[in-house]
């Protein structure tokens, strides 16, 4: 199963070398200011995007994001805090494609980067990447029909994982869907390459950031992803481009 960091090209493997990575974003970060304290985002250009946390003079936390061109129009309905949190993450309940009745497709929980600039509550459209812990890839619809599967899936399918638990709801999906571009790039500040894959999927698009052993993704071919989801309000309110 990929880290998160490594889906990003940023192969950490220690404590020490995680610190080390937040230490060198923060040298080279914008700086957003909020109630709690501060975020500091490092940009290679390219789409990866490293958040690094903090309040006063100490740096405390660090999550990544990919910046890319999925988007899925959303209603955020609740802010979702869970006991291991920092001061500065946050996730939010959404419904996907939402409808007048307040539902939509389906409902989701996302982490945000830049959570504590973000809205709880309303209509906006978000930018989701998929941090790829589980990938699979067919050539084409045929192909992933005809493989043998536990669970039957459309080409185009889309399960909120982290809500299918007892305990506090997880950021966490299970979906299918047609890749639609996919970049090979390396992070300018961790060294590795990944790839980058703009997918179609049940409710609108999606970025999928994975490591690049094992897959070889083409456009058309059909995948099948198991992701941490993290998004970026990017119209609506409380928009940050």
């Amino acid at each position: 199963m990929a880290t998160h960091m490594a889906c990003l090209g940023c192969p950490v493997g220690t404590e020490q070398e995680y610190v080390d990575l937040a230490m060198s974003a923060a040298a080279d970060a914008m700086r957003f200011e909020c109630a709690d304290g501060f975020y500091l985002r490092w940009a290679d250009g390219a789409g990866a995007e490293l958040w690094v946390q903090g309040a006063g003079d100490e740096l405390f936390g660090m999550n990544p994001h990919f910046a890319g061109r999925g988007r899925m129009r959303v209603s955020l309905t609740t802010a979702v805090a869970r006991a291991d949190d920092s001061p500065l993450d946050g996730a939010r309940h959404v419904w996907v494609d939402p409808t007048e009745a307040g539902d939509g497709l389906f409902p989701l929980v996302f982490d945000l980067p830049n959570a504590r600039l973000a809205p709880e509550r309303g209509l906006c459209t978000v930018q989701i990447a998929a941090f790829a812990e589980q990938i699979a890839c067919w050539p084409n619809e045929d192909s992933f029909h005809a493989a043998p599967a536990e669970l039957a899936l459309a080409a185009e399918a889309f399960i909120p994982l982290g809500l299918w638990t007892d305990g506090e709801p997880g950021s966490t999906g299970l979906f299918t869907g047609r890749v639609l571009e996919v970049r090979r790039l390396r992070n300018a500040l961790g060294g590795g390459d990944y790839f980058a894959l703009l997918v179609k999927t049940l409710g609108g698009t999606v970025d999928v950031v994975t490591p690049c052993e094992g897959i070889d993704p083409d456009v058309g071919c059909i995948v099948k992803v198991e992701a941490w989801l993290s998004a970026r309000v990017v119209t609506g309110l409380g928009a940050q481009v």
